[in-house]
């Protein structure tokens, strides 16, 4: 395994707040790992997903749950993130509506901003 897990290895733990993981080859996407094993149930493997330089495989072992403290603990600075992505989300919605309506074109020359020759 070219992250340095080994099949007896316990391998990452990781919430769908994870940004990084410890180990895991810098050519393998966070998202795309998270994506994969958040659709398996325990004891089931991936299909081979291929990245720029191989692949790799994803076993899910077991899920274990989060405690109570934990969720009260991450919980906040999860509805932080959430609420800066939805405003981004939304600017840019407003953004690309107002592009759009505005119909900007942009001069071509010198000659046309200034109006001379």
């Amino acid at each position: 395994m070219r992250a340095g897990w080994n099949q007896t290895d316990k391998g990452p733990s990781f919430f769908s707040t994870t940004n990084a993981i410890a180990g895991l080859d810098e050519r393998i996407s966070v998202r795309t790992l998270q994506g994969v094993a958040f659709e398996l149930k325990p004891g089931q493997a991936s299909q081979f997903l291929p990245v720029s330089e191989g692949g790799f495989i994803v076993y899910l072992k077991e899920k274990i749950p989060v405690s109570g403290a934990q969720v009260n603990a991450e919980l906040p600075d999860y509805f932080a993130k959430l609420r800066m992505y939805r405003q981004n989300e939304a600017f840019n919605g407003w953004f690309r509506k107002e592009a759009e309506q505005a119909r900007l074109t942009l001069p071509k020359s010198q000659t046309e901003l200034t109006g001379t020759q």
